[in-house]
């Protein structure tokens, strides 16, 4: 059984909370659970049955991480489900997005999001309707500061993204055990 908290988790020396104190520009954090894993589990299969006519379903908010101590940084962790593009991210791209893959999974990452995408085989009823969508995992970075290389950054959104992505593909029970290893972010080339 999964702890309620499993899907906001950041283990002390974690690589995941160590690229999200980076991203908040901050020691320290907070955090705020909007769907423990039940009920993420049901958002998530309401989302499925919901999209219609190719559409894809309303992202669900999982965690927000914000800068303890009066920062103004924040990291929110969204998921959905897309419809697929062969080759390519599902859904929207992120504004000024750079092409990437993260263990050969399509990913985008620019301006405050990073993104990738991946086929998730739900167990039982929903077996059938999730092999024909793509889950994305979203997340969304504010306040953080800015100095660096964009590629670095990119690079530490999508692993942060990744990581808890797998949480995600944990309470999901997805079947296809799609996210293995660790990150591996790789500038993808142009079309």
């Amino acid at each position: 059984m999964l702890s309620d908290d499993h899907l906001c988790t950041l283990p002390v020396n974690s690589v995941e909370r160590n690229v999200a104190l980076q991203a908040l520009g901050a020691g320290d954090y907070r955090s705020t659970i909007f769907a423990r894993p039940h009920t993420f589990i049901d958002r998530m299969e309401d989302g499925l049955l919901q999209r219609e006519d190719g559409q894809d379903a309303s992202p669900t908010d999982v965690c927000l991480f914000q800068s303890g101590g009066g920062g103004s940084g924040s990291v929110r962790v969204s998921y959905q489900w897309a419809v697929p593009v062969k080759g390519e991210v599902a859904g929207r791209s992120p504004l000024e997005g750079k092409r990437y893959t993260v263990n050969t999974l399509p990913a985008e990452a620019g301006g405050i999001e990073s993104k990738f995408s991946f086929s998730c085989v739900m167990p039982g009823k929903n077996r059938a309707l999730s092999k024909q969508v793509q889950l994305i995992a979203w997340a969304t970075f504010t306040g953080e500061p800015r100095g660096g290389v964009r590629k670095s950054r990119d690079v530490q959104h999508l692993e942060l993204t990744y990581l808890m992505a797998r949480k995600a593909v944990d309470v999901l029970g997805c079947e296809n055990a799609p996210l293995q290893g660790d990150p591996v972010v790789v500038s993808a080339a142009a079309p």
